[in-house]
């Protein structure tokens, strides 16, 4: 089911044992996370409310997934539905052929109109 959350407040087993707090206070409360938690690749910055935000997204994602398998008619199964709609992928490639839009955007686009030239 979902990932149980973690307790809010401070641990202070992962305060930093090499920094004194009067010398480095940023260090002493931050640095051992720093050095424990790593970098994902696809993001610039990473913080707690990045990992907040990282954990809120899967458990809605789990509730989503779970509501597929819901009884038939039923609220969560409704949801269920619009969420595999806006998941599933075509299933030809015309669906995402915008051959036609592209080609009257393009014959809009300031460089074909005669009043630049």
């Amino acid at each position: 089911m979902t990932t149980p959350l973690p307790t809010s407040g401070f641990d202070p087993t992962k305060f930093s044992t090499t920094i004194r707090p009067q010398d480095d206070l940023y260090q002493y409360v931050n640095g051992r996370w720093i050095e424990e938690t790593p970098m994902p690749e696809d993001k610039a910055r990473y913080g707690t409310f990045d990992v907040l935000n990282d954990m809120s997204e899967e458990a809605i994602r789990e509730i989503l997934e779970e509501s597929r398998t819901a009884p038939e008619g039923s609220e969560a199964r409704k949801v269920g539905d619009l969420y595999s709609s806006s998941t599933k992928k075509p299933s030809t490639p015309a669906a995402h052929d915008h051959s036609s839009t592209d080609s009257r955007r393009s014959s809009r686009s300031p460089r074909s109109m005669n009043c630049w030239r």
